[in-house]
Formats: structure tokens, sequence, C-alpha cells
């Protein structure tokens, strides 16, 4: 899933090179999000020394935005194969990509005692610091795992705010004890 990740960013710098480029000689492209952004480019340049300039950079965008296709076409089928994810994936607002990067952030489960240490190495649980009566609960730990922490919070924020399911969510719940 990093090469995944490391794909967008080196789509987003492109995209980011060829309209400063542009921007110098006085051409202004818009936002670069999809398949659509070198078109609007390549429709956009006159001069044929400015575009052979930038063809490059636009045949490497799309370049990645292919190898970004084929990686979302088998991201699904190496979850169907893998029993974990497959488990995962039947928890609400779990995705493919959310299910895949789970495993593979635990990797090893033998080295976790309890399940609740899992939340504590992807840096979800809030720092403590007690000394007698005092008991200072701080920011969260932020350890390794940057991804999958902001994959599974990210999951955590859809199924409480946008599922409907029928049993009560904790926004639910706490409306109803108002």
């Amino acid at each position: 899933m990093r090469h995944r990740q490391a794909m967008v960013r080196r789509n987003k710098d492109l995209i980011n090179t060829v309209r400063g480029t542009l921007k110098a000689f006085g051409i202004r492209t818009g936002v670069g999000k999809n398949t659509l952004f070198a078109r609007r480019v390549r429709e956009a340049i006159d001069d044929k020394k400015i575009l052979a300039m930038t063809e490059s950079l636009l045949a490497a965008y799309e370049d990645g935005l292919r190898t970004l296709a084929k990686l979302g076409e088998r991201v699904p089928a190496i979850v169907k194969k893998n029993i974990i994810c497959r488990r995962l994936m039947t928890v609400t607002a779990v995705r493919p990509v959310v299910a895949l990067t789970f495993p593979t952030g635990v990797d090893v489960a033998h080295r976790f005692d309890k399940s609740r240490l899992v939340a504590a190495v992807f840096g979800l649980t809030a720092r403590a610091h007690a000394s007698g009566e005092v008991e200072q609960v701080g920011r969260t730990t932020k350890c390794d795992y940057a991804m999958v922490r902001a994959l599974l919070y990210e999951a955590a924020h859809v199924m409480m705010t946008r599922c409907r399911t029928a049993t009560l969510t904790p926004r639910r719940l706490a409306a109803r004890t108002v």
C-alpha cells in the first residue's frame, strides 16, 4: 500500500511541476485530478517548444495513472484471497484498502500479548503520565505506521458519521441519553 501512496504523491508532484512551469509562460491550466488534465494542458499550449518540454512530464503522469489503475484492480483480488481481509471487510466502512493495510501493519500477531496493544503501536491511544494523585492525559502517541493510523481513523469516522444501520451509533446513543 505504500507503493500506491508513493505513486499518488508522485503524480501530484508531476501535476504541480507542469502547472508551475506553464505558469512561468503565462499559461494557466487549473487543477489536475484525472486523465483530463493532460488533455487540457495539451490543448492550452500553442507553442510547440513549450509542448515538447512538458510532453515528457505529461507522459509520466499518464503512465502513473495507468499504474494506479492496475493497482486498483489488483487490491480487491488480493483481499478476496486473504481470510483476515475478508473478515475485516465485514465491518461497516472498511473497504479493501483499509482491510489490506491493517494486516500489513500487524504483520506478526504473536508480538502483541493483548489486542489493545495494537492501538498503542498504531498511535491511536492517548499518552498518559501518572504520578501519585496526578494523572495527565496528553495527545495521541503517533508512533510509527502513519498510513495505517490514518486509514483506521478515516474508517472509524465514516462508520460513526455516515453509516445508517439498525444498531445505535455513538451519536444516536448520546442524543438519546440527553
